[in-house]
């Protein structure tokens, strides 16, 4: 059920579910139940922008899962600390535990998918496009059935739509933008990664849909805001404004008003989405 409100972005009924699973955990006394209501706001602080408190959290539920946890521990604990390095913009530091775990894990496609985004996000192109190419339109359409393939879905259309074939794209927007009004996440609800808008958006721009995609990123930014996503609502704002600039010119009202909003979500704490808000202020696609 939480899994289930986090992709129709319905916030406060997450809090609520989690609140009751918490009374029936502590009832049942079991750790591989109690840890999952730590992890669930973890996942909601990163939604929020709070690191240092997710930090906490997941040292907080990986004290209750104990010396013995279970296999989708793991795999939530190494999801939310990839999510966490990612936005202290240490994607080069935490590639080979991906890398790792996707071998491990050839079934779970998400993690696959993790590969050549966090490769791309570390400067490697060459290697995320060679990973790009092992992605397959079977693999892509498998990605909408899997529990909390949303994830994959969303990665891959980021890294496609700055390395990835027209082909690739063309294929990932047939699968995403009939989800645009949802929201990405991985697992059981243990990761956030933002609005499909935001990625139907992205993909809109590289197949030369252009208003498409300026009209998707800012339905990105209001559905990020109602639900106090400050971070997903940076980096919206950091691609509405490098794309308005690009299409209206520099010197445009709406590229500055755009320009104005996205520096205006800057954090420092947030070094990769103050890194992508300063590109996007300081230069055009």
């Amino acid at each position: 059920l939480i899994t289930a409100y986090l992709e129709l972005g319905r916030i406060s009924e997450i809090e609520a579910e989690n609140d009751r699973y918490a009374t029936l955990a502590e009832d049942s006394g079991l750790r591989q139940f109690r840890w999952y209501v730590g992890a669930t706001k973890c996942m909601l602080a990163m939604m929020r922008g709070e690191i240092d408190t997710a930090d906490e959290l997941a040292m907080d539920y990986q004290s209750i899962a104990g010396d013995h946890a279970d296999h989708n521990f793991s795999q939530t604990f190494a999801a939310q600390f990839a999510l966490r390095e990612m936005e202290r913009d240490r994607s080069a530091h935490v590639l080979p535990l991906v890398e790792r775990i996707a071998r491990m894990n050839p079934s779970v496609l998400s993690w696959k998918a993790s590969v050549p985004w966090f490769r791309w996000d570390s400067g490697d192109h060459k290697g995320s496009r060679e990973a790009l190419d092992t992605v397959s339109q079977t693999d892509i359409e498998a990605l909408a059935c899997e529990p909390g393939g949303g994830v994959g879905l969303a990665l891959l259309a980021e890294v496609s739509s700055e390395l990835g074939s027209k082909a690739q794209c063309e294929v990932l927007q047939q699968v995403v933008e009939p989800l645009r009004k949802t929201f990405a996440s991985g697992g059981y609800g243990v990761v956030y990664l933002g609005s499909f808008y935001r990625y139907s958006g992205l993909l809109a721009w590289s197949l030369e849909e252009k208003e498409k995609s300026i009209r998707h990123l800012k339905s990105a930014i209001r559905a990020e805001s109602r639900h106090g996503a400050r971070t997903w609502r940076g980096y919206a704002a950091a691609d509405l404004s490098s794309r308005t600039a690009a299409l209206r010119g520099e010197s445009d009202a709406r590229s500055q008003q755009a320009r104005t909003e996205a520096a205006a979500l800057r954090h420092d704490q947030h070094s990769r989405l103050s890194r992508r808000i300063d590109e996007a202020c300081n230069r055009s696609i």
